[in-house]
């Protein structure tokens, strides 16, 4: 596993070669959803990929911000995204308190969140 200090340079560098990449999905193309779905008794939560409603969805590349070509699958002309490129190298910082009582809230409230 990479040390924070090598994923914050790996990222610095995404950042400059490619400023306009999405920051909801983090130019993956895509973002992770959770469902509740009945199970017998109980309910479980279920996780699926859906296209990122912030780029891919309004037609933008991930990546670049440019215009995607569509011909089955998504690809981008310009800087040559498609959907199985890399994202940006993500740094998990440790949350604080405040983001840890909001998760536990929400958690609460059956509310389903992301925190970026």
């Amino acid at each position: 596993m990479k040390d924070i200090a090598t994923l914050k340079a790996e990222q610095e560098k995404y950042t400059t070669l490619w400023p306009d990449y999405c920051r909801i999905c983090g130019g993956s193309g895509a973002v992770v959803c959770e469902d509740s779905v009945d199970y017998g008794s109980t309910t479980t939560t279920m996780q699926t990929l859906d296209n990122c409603p912030a780029c891919v969805d309004e037609g933008k590349c991930p990546r670049c911000g440019k215009n995607l070509q569509e011909d089955g699958d998504l690809k981008c002309e310009w800087c040559g995204w498609n959907e199985l490129s890399d994202p940006a190298p993500m740094v998990e910082e440790p949350l604080d308190d405040y983001a840890l009582d909001i998760m536990r809230w929400a958690l609460a409230m059956n509310l389903k969140i992301r925190i970026l």
